[in-house]
């Protein structure tokens, strides 16, 4: 009976343990500047799509933000000084 109550607690751990194992320490993270994208026309629905198009202006990556007027904003590591 006891072995029925652990078996979803070791399943869970072991489904966690890759999330913990890649864990980026945060000496690792560096500053991240954002911009708005100069490409994006219109309403941003989608991540995906605002990513392509900032990759295009030279970015690594592109989220939407805001809660009603949602824009593309592109995001790249800050330069180091």
């Amino acid at each position: 009976m006891a072995a029925v109550r652990v078996l979803p607690t070791i399943l869970l751990l072991v489904i966690l343990l890759p999330l913990f194992a890649t864990a980026v320490e945060p000496s690792q993270i560096g500053r991240v500047c954002s911009s708005p994208s100069h490409r994006f026309k219109g309403r941003c629905g989608s991540h995906s799509n605002c990513s392509v198009i900032c990759r295009t202006e030279g970015f690594v990556r592109g989220e939407c933000r805001g809660i009603i007027f949602r824009s593309c904003h592109c995001i790249k590591p800050c330069p180091k000084h």
